[in-house]
């Protein structure tokens, strides 16, 4: 009860800080002058990390074994969002843009092989991750072995830029991917156990903030790390910092709110954000403009949230029947 208790604490308020900041990141990313300032290279330096880390942390912590219910709860939680949501993009692109049959096309084929539709990339790859990490598990039973397996994939997957092409670009997230989804495995138990005083935690925001700001300005999405070496720190250290603060705040149960739907405000905010910049013709993107539309745009996700847990409610009570 407690364990279950320290990971709604924290967990859900990692995984709400880490999507509030993409959001965010993603406003300011449509002013030019704000892609490169410290607060979105900042963000970029780790936010799509976070979640794959803190993925790993919830294997361990549910002590998952891939098995078909298994396989079958990450196509639900996953799979089937990601088809609901890149449908959901095509149709406000559509709306934006009038129909458009060549972008359609190109939309169903980046969906059907996991390139996704632009933040939606995500999920395909989060599954993927979660998976191999796990099927490498079941055919190994020694913990060296696996990390050299999972180290492997990830220097691969470090190793591929864009203009390797689409497939191994796909590839080469996966790989990255379930190499954090592995750090997050086996650092479960320290960061659960261990907290960082404040004035710690102080220094190691600074240094986080510089660190990224000297790496410049990477993307998970199209494969640029910069430095490797500070990229992967970077990684770890932003998470670090997040799940440490998560663990020093109590009962804000919105924070919670958000962490749990994380994944709908994932596969909503693009679109919020196109539709404004369709039809609302103001300079939302400076510094305080853009946290008015992100203020904005949290409270317009409240009741989409809510629809969406009601329309997938059955969908859901369906797959907990067959997985009990």
């Amino acid at each position: 009860m407690e364990q279950n208790k320290r990971r709604l604490n924290y967990l859900d308020y990692a995984k709400g800080i880490g999507i509030l900041l993409v959001v965010l990141a993603h406003i300011y990313c449509f002013n030019p002058k704000l892609q490169e300032s410290m607060i979105v290279v900042w963000i970029y330096s780790f936010h799509m990390p976070l979640f794959f880390i803190i993925s790993g942390m919830l294997i361990k912590f549910k002590d998952e074994k891939l098995s078909k219910n298994i396989i079958l709860k990450k196509i639900k939680n996953i799979l089937i969002p990601y088809l609901f949501f890149s449908i959901l993009s095509s149709i406000i692109k559509i709306i934006i843009y009038e129909l458009n049959t060549s972008m359609i096309i190109w939309d169903l084929i980046y969906t059907c092989i996991g390139y996704g539709i632009d933040v939606l990339w995500f999920l395909p790859a989060l599954f993927v991750a979660e998976i191999l990490m796990l099927l490498i598990f079941k055919i190994s039973k020694s913990d060296y072995m696996r990390m050299i397996i999972i180290g492997s994939l990830f220097i691969v997957g470090l190793s591929i830029t864009k203009s390797y092409g689409m497939i191994l670009l796909i590839i080469g997230r996966c790989f990255i991917a379930t190499g954090f989804v592995s750090i997050g495995y086996y650092g479960f138990n320290r960061m659960n156990s261990h907290d960082v005083n404040t004035l710690f935690l102080i220094v190691l925001l600074l240094i986080s903030i510089f660190s990224a700001k000297y790496n410049g300005r990477v993307d998970f999405m199209n494969l640029v790390h910069n430095n490797h070496i500070l990229y992967i720190f970077n990684s770890i250290l932003g998470t670090i910092i997040v799940i440490q603060f998560c663990k020093k705040i109590y009962n804000l149960n919105l924070l919670s709110y958000f962490g749990k739907n994380s994944i709908v405000i994932l596969g909503i905010h693009m679109n919020l954000i196109y539709l404004v910049r369709r039809f609302i013709e103001l300079d939302l993107y400076k510094y305080t403009t853009g946290l008015v539309l992100f203020f904005i745009l949290l409270i317009i996700h409240i009741p989409m949230i809510d629809l969406y847990n009601k329309l997938f409610s059955l969908t859901k009570k369906k797959v907990q029947t067959i997985t009990d």
